[in-house]
């Protein structure tokens, strides 16, 4: 049986403008190394809320499948190192591209976070729909545990502004978002 540990829902910004802008583009995650950086107050929540094994789904709103929001990757924490000893680590500068590492201007204080490259997923070719009812589905350890739906709001809006900032999964639905991710393969 596999033992869980926390998971998390992270946003981020997928929109070709923002991943490529010149001249400092900002791939991140970086997906295709499973590395993540972030700075001031989602530092601090990295470095104090998060640790090896936790989970961290990423989601972003995408124009294809279909317009919405969708959990497009999930990163099994292997390890969270400070950017700037990550930043003047050889091995480490030398091995991955994620602009928190290769950035040696950057000013102290960001974490960044080291998915394990075996049980880490990547399902933007596969997406989940986070949509209304995935989302009513999922509970968190904050006052608000759910995502509330408003009249006046479209789903996507309630989504999208339930889970801008950083928020921490109970175990039950960091185990039922790891199995979608898991059939997505």
């Amino acid at each position: 049986m596999v033992n869980f540990m926390s998971g998390f829902l992270i946003n981020y910004n997928a929109s070709d403008e923002f991943r490529n802008m010149p001249p400092d583009p900002h791939p991140d995650p970086c997906f295709s190394e499973f590395t993540y950086g972030n700075v001031n107050n989602n530092a601090s929540f990295i470095r104090n809320r998060m640790s090896k094994s936790d989970y961290v789904f990423f989601h972003a709103t995408l124009q294809e499948p279909s317009y919405g929001r969708y959990i497009t990757a999930c990163f099994v924490i292997d390890k969270i190192i400070e950017g700037s000893v990550a930043r003047n680590n050889k091995k480490i500068y030398n091995k991955y591209d994620n602009r928190h590492i290769k950035d040696l201007k950057r000013k102290p204080g960001d974490e960044i976070i080291f998915g394990n490259k075996e049980k880490s997923i990547d399902i933007r070719k596969n997406p989940v729909h986070f949509n209304r009812q995935l989302a009513e589905k999922l509970t968190f350890h904050s006052k608000s545990d759910k995502i509330i739906f408003i009249e006046g709001f479209s789903d996507l809006e309630r989504i999208s502004s339930s889970t801008r900032q950083f928020r921490e999964l109970t175990d039950s639905s960091t185990k039922f978002l790891w199995n979608l991710c898991k059939k997505k393969r």
